[in-house]
Parts: C-alpha cells; structure tokens; sequence
C-alpha cells in the first residue's frame, strides 16, 4: 500500500504554447478544427437539444460528428435535424 507517493510530471522539452495552431489538411481539404467530433453520450443533459446542436455546430464548421450510442436524440431525429450532405456520404 502506498501511503506517502508523489508524482512529478516535469517536461523535458520545452515548447513555445504562446501560439497554438489544432488545424491540420486531409485530403487537400483544410479543417480549422479536429476533422471530427467524438461522440459523447446523453448530451442533453448538459442543455439544449443535446446531440442535435452539436451535430448543427460541427456541420456549421465544416467537420463531422459521430452520434453516439447512448444519445438523447434518436437517429430518426438527428437525421431530420442534420443538413443534408453530398450523395457521396452514407445516410443513417
């Protein structure tokens, strides 16, 4: 049993964070964001209508979301509440 532990988490290479860029390309696309948002479940519980306005937001900003299995919002509802994608995209 460890009853008097410390952890010290010290970085050997220091980094300048003054200016941080999460933006990357893929596919010759630019993304200002991560290319998706992970899902997280039972979002409504945080407010609003939960996985419908995350959905909303990341199609705003030009990424994805993933719906999660455990969500508020059903996949009936999130795909009348979705904008519509190109025809190269599957539909839920």
């Amino acid at each position: 049993m460890l009853t008097d532990c410390r952890l010290v988490l010290q970085s050997r290479v220091p980094r300048n964070v003054s200016v941080v860029d999460t933006s990357n390309s893929v596919l010759d696309r630019r993304y200002d964001l991560p290319i998706a948002i992970a899902p997280t479940a039972y979002q409504k519980l945080a407010g609003g209508d939960g996985e419908i306005d995350i959905g909303r937001a990341a199609s705003a900003l030009g990424t994805n979301f993933a719906l999660p299995t455990n969500a508020t919002t059903s996949v009936e509802d999130a795909a009348v509440a979705f904008p519509t994608r190109d025809e190269k995209y599957p539909k839920p």
